[in-house]
Parts: structure tokens; sequence; C-alpha cells
């Protein structure tokens, strides 16, 4: 899965993976390598999903706001709104999340399997999405970045993907 053709391959880029598991009740496992950081589990009904350290400590949740014309979701840490993500289309894998720290926008391919995450200046890391295996998502996050908000974003997008399956079926 080439995840960071854009990226030089001599920088110290940051990889992760995203693997789903159960059936029904999904829940992910986010990983460095071969290193567990992350545990993640779905709300009810698609309302939020959360994500969790090795120790079961909340990292963040990211909550679904309900709104029959857009699809707006919030990214809260310390019961604190920390963005806002906003997709626009039903048809586009496009985002624009507003921080304080500034703006970042999503793009994604028709499919849906291959994002790019771009802040006001530069894309700054790359997703590839994947449906039928087990390792759902691999990222490359450039240097300098937050990484836990990067993978708050591509949650995010797994959040969203769920919804728009749903709203199909």
């Amino acid at each position: 899965m080439e995840i960071c053709s854009y990226i030089s391959s001599t920088m110290n880029i940051t990889k992760y993976s995203i693997t789903c598991h159960g059936f029904f009740s999904n829940s992910y496992k986010i990983w460095e390598g071969k290193s567990q950081l992350y545990k993640v589990k779905t709300g009810w009904w698609l309302k939020e999903i959360m994500m969790f350290d090795m120790n079961d400590r909340e990292i963040f949740r990211i909550k679904r706001r309900w709104n029959f014309i857009v699809k707006k979701f919030e990214l809260i840490i310390n019961n604190e709104v920390r963005a806002e993500f906003t997709s626009t289309s039903s048809f586009k894998n496009n985002m624009d999340i507003s921080t304080v720290a500034g703006l970042y926008f999503v793009e994604g391919n028709f499919w849906g399997n291959d994002y790019t995450i771009e802040n006001e200046h530069e894309p700054i890391a790359k997703i590839a999405r994947n449906n039928f295996k087990k390792t759902r998502y691999g990222i490359a996050i450039k240097p300098g970045n937050d990484n836990v908000f990067i993978l708050g974003i591509v949650l995010t997008i797994e959040l969203l993907t769920r919804i728009k399956q749903a709203e199909r079926s």
C-alpha cells in the first residue's frame, strides 16, 4: 500500500495503521509499526467515536452534530471542542476543518480510498483506506504535525464513511 509518494523517502515520516475488529460493533486498534498505541470504540447509531490510550484513558472523542444539510462533527478533548469538521456533499469525500490553530482540508478521491490532509499551506499527511482487509488505514504524517489530531481526522473520515454507507442501505 503506497501511502507517501509525495513525501521524500529521506524524510523521517511517521507511519500508522488502523485495524478494524468486530463484525457488528466495530472497534479499532491504532499501530505505529508493530506497537499498538491506541484503542478506538464507536458509539451507538454512529453518534460518536472515541480514542483511548492503552491504560483506557480517553484521548478524545468525535461527536456527530445533527444537521439536515451538511454533516458536522466536533473533536472534543477534556470536554472542550478543539476542532469542527464539515462535509457539505454526499458525493465528494472532502471536509473542511476549523481549529484555533487554523484551517485544515481533507481531499478524498471519488472512491474514498485515497485522502490528503492539508493545512493552509501544504499537504501534511496522506491516507490510504482499504475496505476489504483487516488493516483499514495506512497513514503517513510529515514531521512537525500533531499526530493525534491527524489520527482524529482519520477517525472522522471513518465515521463519515460509515454514515454514508448507512444512508445508502
